[in-house]
């Protein structure tokens, strides 16, 4: 049975292991996939947006050698890059072509209406020819600079080697395929031969959503395989390559499959030896561990008076003499143990000092059975008033007496070190007035000690005349100790608290102190958010992580410099590229602390839109996070009524407008509907600055 008990949580330990590492495993070769995939897919894209400009440059050197009067069947030396482009031509309305680079054939394929409307606005148009014996064939279409379509444009065929990075080696992982399908799940390239079949049976899965992963099995061979979409509708009006990873499970966990064969072999070894060493040791062990047996039994019947008798001469002679020795420690504290427990398991689980001091009131009148128990609490050196908290055998109810300090109260206090007894006839301090007239003989009067500062007196008052014995005063010593331990968690809880909101709100303050036209925005935003958020019926903790995000949503502005933020004028594309980085720099500033790291989406999302034209990440509709939803809200009313440097504040109905227009665009319309439930009733209150006159802001839980 030892030897089970030792060997079983080992085999089982191993079992769970095993299964949790395979798991683990593949769940990192998914990830690994899917961030290569993502990553060979922007590489596509740079490569894309490199051709473009490489095109730019052919059609400049064309258009100025058209306004020279050369001929424009050449371009100009140096621009033109062969493993970039297969073949560039020149055509004009009526599809005639001038070779500029090699020949290029289209199979009688002219641009749509819409094409070229999106080539007249300065874009680049993209299309994949299939052909029937062949892979399809990638082209850029550019009309020339300074003219319109009618002029003429460039279209090059792409070299697709250069495209998909035939020629610089592809960067993934060992024994990873990469397959590159077209907007009609066409192969364009693939790193193995004859992989047509291998896609035919997976199109269906792939075309499901833009990204996704899934286990798929190709002659016999099982595979992890993982995709991402690449979108270039927006700019070259094309649908969009479709980038697919797969890379062999065998390859992944082969791992496990070593830890599989050699753990069996590993555990029959350990269970012969531990089976071998516990029938030789444990059987020496059983007369000791029988008669202990029958000690705890005694115990457990709290039978403390019989000893156990052992003369093995080794430890558990020496742990019987021990046990013996607690047995009659036991025997005497019994009692006051499990009621000391319980008044101390109360104590500790109470932050609350009110709380605290009816416990310990109860608890203690319990275990001294004295005519009355009080707690006085010492006020601050600033202010003499204060509470002591009394109850008599006879009392309910705790009871508050007002009491008033003095400074000589303050002196006795400094001269009590542990604690002191004050007889009939003795004068009593002040604060112990609850006692004076009751014909109390004995007064216990224990300071509690914090911080080497008396911040409570503990008083235990009898009528009678017999003395506190020792025992009974280190008891209450004791509890006196526990009262201050309590009362610190609750003092440092309380100045936690208040320490926390107030960073909250000095980060927050920071923020909109770099520019005097955001001046308190972030607490308005905050108020507004945690309004909305209570009328949604979020739960108090969600409410509090709304309210910490609404005062740090804008910290990522402390990398935007100053001028940026107060430019009177429209922003340029790189200042508006320096302003959307804020989010992202808001999370990296809060990353490190672990108790933000609920309210980082939050911020990192506040400006993404409903229907994916935000930023940073473009991500759409209930992806993002239903709080970063609704200081996307705040956020911007309170931005629309109050003044800019680059406009003054918008009227409210204005701004009201602007919100409804926003609906299932910028704005997830429940959230939208929600502000506009707390806002439509409370136009007259709302200040330009977008605060309710009768609400301030009120932080903390």
């Amino acid at each position: 049975m030892f030897a089970l008990c030792a060997l079983l949580p080992i085999a089982l330990l191993g079992a769970i292991s095993y299964f949790q590492v395979s798991e683990q495993l593949q769940s990192q070769c998914y990830d690994r996939l899917q961030k290569e995939a993502k990553a060979h897919g922007l590489a596509i894209y740079e490569r894309l947006n490199f051709l473009e400009n490489e095109l730019n440059l052919i059609g400049a050197s064309q258009a100025s050698q058209a306004r020279e009067g050369a001929s424009r069947d050449k371009a100009a030396e140096g621009v033109i890059l062969p493993t970039r482009f297969k073949a560039i031509s020149l055509m004009n309305s009526s599809w005639e072509m001038a070779s500029i680079q090699g020949s290029v054939h289209l199979n009688n394929r002219k641009p749509t209406g819409i094409e070229e409307d999106h080539m007249k606005s300065g874009n680049t148009v993209l299309w994949v020819l299939e052909e029937a014996e062949a892979r399809p064939r990638i082209f850029m279409l550019q009309a020339l600079p300074d003219s319109n379509i009618q002029a003429g444009y460039l279209i090059a065929e792409v070299a697709t080697d250069y495209l998909w990075g035939e020629n610089i080696g592809n960067s993934v992982s060992p024994l990873t395929d990469i397959f590159i399908l077209g907007p009609s799940k066409a192969l364009l390239f693939s790193s193995v031969a004859d992989s047509e079949p291998f896609l035919s049976g997976i199109m269906d899965r792939i075309s499901i959503k833009s990204s996704g992963f899934f286990d798929v099995e190709d002659h016999k061979e099982k595979y992890f395989l993982a995709y991402r979409m690449l979108f270039t509708q927006p700019k070259f009006l094309l649908e969009g390559f479709t980038v697919v990873l797969r890379q062999p499970k065998s390859f992944i966990l082969q791992p496990m499959i070593t830890f599989k064969l050699t753990f069996p072999a590993v555990v029959i070894a350990s269970f012969l030896v531990v089976l071998w060493l516990s029938i030789a040791y444990i059987r020496r062990s059983l007369i000791p561990l029988d008669a202990l047996k029958e000690g705890m039994l005694r115990v457990s019947k709290k039978d403390f008076q019989r000893s156990v008798i052992l003369n093995s001469g080794d430890e558990f002679e020496e742990l019987a003499s021990h046990f013996n020795q607690m047995t009659t420690q036991l025997d005497r504290q019994f009692k006051t143990i499990l009621a000391r427990a319980e008044i101390d398991r109360s104590i500790l689980s109470s932050l609350k000092m009110e709380e605290i001091i009816e416990v310990t009131l109860r608890g203690m009148q319990g275990i001294f059975m004295d005519d009355s128990i009080a707690i006085s609490l010492i006020p601050p050196v600033d202010n003499n008033e204060s509470k002591t908290y009394a109850i008599s055998m006879n009392d309910e109810k705790v009871r508050q007496i007002p009491v008033s300090y003095n400074s000589r109260d303050i002196e006795i206090f400094k001269t009590i070190q542990r604690h002191r007894v004050y007889r009939q006839g003795e004068e009593m301090p002040d604060f112990l007035s609850r006692f004076k007239g009751l014909n109390h003989q004995r007064v216990l009067v224990l300071p509690v000690i914090l911080n080497e500062k008396p911040v409570a007196a503990i008083a235990l008052a009898r009528q009678s005349s017999a003395e506190y014995k020792e025992e009974n005063i280190a008891q209450a010593r004791q509890m006196a100790d526990h009262v201050a331990v309590a009362l610190s968690n609750s003092m440092l809880l309380e100045e936690l608290n208040s320490l926390g909101w107030g960073t909250l709100m000095a980060f927050g303050r920071a923020v909109d102190a770099k520019s005097p036209w955001t001046a308190g925005h972030s607490e308005r935003v905050s108020m507004m958010a945690v309004k909305i958020g209570r009328r949604l019926g979020l739960n108090d903790r969600k409410l509090d992580m709304l309210e910490r995000a609404g005062l740090l949503h804008d910290i990522g502005k402390i990398g935007v410099p100053a001028f940026i933020l107060d430019k009177p004028g429209k922003l340029t594309v790189e200042e508006m590229n320096i302003i959307k980085k804020h989010p992202v720099i808001g999370a990296r500033i809060l990353e490190p602390i672990k108790v933000f790291s609920p309210i980082i989406p939050m911020i990192l999302q506040h400006h993404e839109q409903f229907e994916g034209n935000g930023y940073p990440e473009g991500i759409s509709g209930t992806k993002i996070d239903l709080c970063a939803r609704i200081l996307s809200i705040a956020d911007v009313f309170d931005a629309l009524i109050s003044a800019r440097p680059y406009r003054t504040a918008m009227p409210l109905e204005k701004a009201m407008n602007i919100m409804v227009e926003e609906s299932g665009k910028m704005f997830d319309p429940e959230v939208l509907e929600a502000f506009f439930d707390i806002v439509e009733p409370n136009k007259d209150l709302l200040v330009p600055q977008g605060l309710f006159i009768e609400n301030h802001i009120q932080l903390g839980p």
